[in-house]
Formats: C-alpha cells, structure tokens, sequence
C-alpha cells in the first residue's frame, strides 16, 4: 500500500484520508473484472454468465416466448436468451453507442440468430403494447430514474398471463455504490467518495476502463452525488423500498425474492440474508418476479 505524504494530506479531511488507505487495500481488480476491459470481452462475459443468472428466476420460461430485454446495455444477454428457444427476443437500451456496439457484436459471434433484435429507446423503438410473454429488466433497475415507472412500462408490454422479472442489488449491498470499493457507502458521504474516485483516477498507476473518458478525471468533475454517477445513474434504491415497489405494482401475482451467497466463502452469512433491515446489507441479489 502506497504511502500518502505527510504534508500532501494537510488539507484533507480525516474521512477521505482514510477511505484513500481503505480503497488502496481493496480496490484489486478481480479476475472477472479483467475479462470485461472491452466491449467484447464483457460482451463474452455476459453470455458465459447467463446460465447461472436466469437459474435465479423463478418459473422462467423462454421456449415459444416472445421476449423483451429493457436495459440490455451491450447485449450478450439477449444473445443467450435468443439461442435458448423463443419465438423472438427484442433487446432494448437507452445507450445508442451500445446498442450500435451490440448489433456488431452478436453479428460477429452469432451470426446464426435470426429473432433477435436490438433497438435503441429513444430513436428507433415501435412496440406494441401487451406484446410479450417475458419482459426483463436484468441488472439495471438500480440504474433507472424512477423504478415504478420502469416497471409500469414493463407492465404496459406484458401480455395477460405473461411475466416480469428484475435482477439487482440493494443500496447497501458490498457493490451498491458501484465503485469498486465494498460496502464504500455504508461509512463515507457522497462527497468523500467522489472525491477519492477523482483521486484514484488521477494517479499515474490508474488502468482505464472502456468507459473512462479521456483524460479519466472529466467525466468525474462537477460530480457531487452518486445519483449522477456518469455513464450509469444510480437511484440508491433499499430492499425496503423495492417492497413497496412490489407491493404497489398492478400485478395479479408479485414477489420479491432476497438471496443469499452462492459463493461457498459467504455461505454462512445466508441467515442473516433472511432478516430484515440486515439484509440490506447481506445479499447476493434481489429478484423482483411478477405475474400478469
């Protein structure tokens, strides 16, 4: 760990000096992580992870269906769904580079899929209303502006007897802040840790993403709130308030399922996934499954 000088840190509160330390010791890139430096290499990953993330829906069902992916980003989702038997899968994002990106990227690793289509909301999106059988929303509810709306419209395109799920993560959850630093908003401001990403991003041994501008630091300026975290917004939305959500959603049928770790290291922290308040913070991943 990297020493901070003495007389540098003068000006610095006592919170951002030791979030600058904390962050040194776990902000290692993991190996998953490494394999996602590249449109196509996230791409990949998102296909080679799909058959243990749709294991967590319930009562999942793609043979015959027709399926809408909304917030698909780059799209292998929606590749693996395509080649899992529907009737037609239609990806959806708001991001048109990555839609644009997601279009080169199935064409190129499976040429193959004929009922897949990838369309950008906010240009080029014509659906009917109660079309689908399945609608998804796959990771990225933590990123919308409004959850209820989101899922109103996933309700608007779901046929009678048709389904709706979402995956994602508590507020609190180790990942919640989406920094790379766990659990990073359970114990520092906004201010702190904005500060410490533009920080981070400054230093000559930083390695860019693919979705770090150029320099890195500019997207971060002017930045005071993780809710206007560049690239994706965050709602900061709790497992308490996805209740409500559900509770209020106009389905004939609605769930909220809170898991526990998969990971054999973490499995014995799963009780506390079961208690509420607790589990705000002890979570794997929360799956929203509703019935219309």
């Amino acid at each position: 760990m990297d020493k901070i000088p003495p007389g540098s840190d003068r000006s610095l509160g006592v919170s951002e000096i030791l979030l600058r330390q904390y962050s040194q010791l776990v902000s290692k890139p993991k190996a998953s992580e490494k394999r996602r430096q590249s449109p196509a290499e996230y791409f990949r990953w998102q296909v080679e992870t799909s058959p243990a993330l749709f294991e967590l829906l319930p009562n999942l069902q793609l043979t015959g269906m027709r399926v809408l992916e909304i917030g698909c980003g780059l799209g292998g989702r929606s590749a693996w769904l395509a080649q899992q038997g529907p009737a037609e899968v239609v990806a959806i994002d708001i991001n048109g580079p990555e839609i644009d990106r997601a279009r080169e990227l199935a064409q190129e690793h499976f040429p193959e899929l004929r009922r897949l289509t990838y369309l950008h909301s906010q240009q080029d999106v014509k659906l009917n209303i109660a079309d689908f059988d399945v609608v998804l929303l796959i990771d990225s509810m933590e990123h919308v502006l409004s959850p209820y709306k989101i899922l109103k419209l996933a309700y608007s395109y779901t046929r009678k007897g048709g389904r709706v799920y979402f995956t994602t993560c508590g507020w609190y959850h180790h990942a919640g802040s989406h920094t790379g630093i766990p659990f990073v908003n359970l114990f520092f401001s906004d201010k702190t840790i904005l500060n410490v990403i533009r920080w981070q991003v400054s230093r000559p041994d930083y390695r860019p993403s693919m979705w770090d501008s150029d320099p890195p630091i500019a997207r971060w300026q002017g930045i005071y709130d993780l809710r206007d975290r560049p690239g994706e917004h965050l709602n900061k939305v709790t497992i308490r308030q996805m209740r409500k959500l559900v509770r209020h959603s106009g389905f004939s049928v609605s769930k909220l399922h809170v898991l526990g770790f998969r990971n054999p290291k973490f499995k014995w922290l799963n009780p506390l996934s079961r208690i509420p308040g607790v589990q705000e913070v002890f979570h794997s991943c929360v799956v929203g499954e509703f019935l219309k």
